[in-house]
């Protein structure tokens, strides 16, 4: 894992600085964004997350992101991520998944030219990428039972205002693997955009990610800036 991110951002950095873009969704009114981003999923866990989104024409991007956990459960222990995980073998309420790395999102967004997604008011697009982690399942002794490495292909649906100081926006993505039992992850979002200084702005929303096995929900807030 921590080769092929190393490769990861050895290549996006190489994109970044030879790279001519737009402006677009993602990218709003720069060539380029930066985002980081804390969601809180309960009070033992929250996801930090790094995005960087390079902008292709005037109406399609790519975006990298990179995703932490952070916290610990009761006992210590790294904590339960079962949330982002649809179903493994062996799973029950005694069992849980950690992950062993950071969760990686590479994802192609795309603004359609119709009155359906660009209005005066506001801004839709569509999305399709793969998200790939890490993780190992413990039972209730600590035992590590199995690796359980995934990938999921992801489908989203992305909406912003067109405002110049706030903008309200909302998403929702899933992840989903045909192979598995019950194989979907679901993950939306909805809140509000605010203008900081120049190209910075800070956002706040309230975040839910679940699967068909448990779910978890709370407030993100984060900053990002376009150049």
């Amino acid at each position: 894992m921590k080769k092929r991110i190393t490769i990861f951002l050895t290549l996006v950095l190489v994109i970044i600085f030879t790279n001519n873009s737009y402006a677009t969704f993602t990218t709003g009114k720069g060539k380029h964004t930066f985002k980081v981003d804390n969601f809180n999923a309960d009070t033992r866990i929250s996801l930090q997350s790094f995005l960087i989104g390079l902008g292709i024409s005037e109406n399609s991007s790519i975006n990298f992101k990179l995703t932490m956990a952070d916290g610990e459960d009761s006992d210590g222990s790294d904590p339960n991520m079962n949330f982002l995980v649809p179903s493994y073998d062996g799973y029950s309420d005694e069992t849980e998944y950690n992950l062993s790395g950071p969760i990686l999102d590479i994802s192609y967004q795309y603004i359609p030219r119709h009155d359906l997604f660009v209005t005066p008011n506001s801004l839709n697009a569509v999305q399709i990428g793969l998200k790939t982690y890490e993780g190992e399942v413990f039972d209730q002794a600590g035992t590590n039972t199995v690796d359980l490495n995934k990938t999921y292909l992801t489908f989203g649906l992305l909406s912003r205002s067109r405002w110049e100081k706030r903008n309200l926006f909302s998403n929702i993505e899933i992840a989903y693997d045909p192979r598995e039992k019950g194989g979907w992850v679901l993950d939306s979002q909805v809140g509000m955009e605010f203008k900081i200084i120049d190209n910075f702005r800070a956002h706040l929303s309230y975040r839910a990610i679940g699967s068909s096995i448990e779910s978890k929900q709370g407030f993100a807030f984060g900053i990002k800036v376009d150049y």
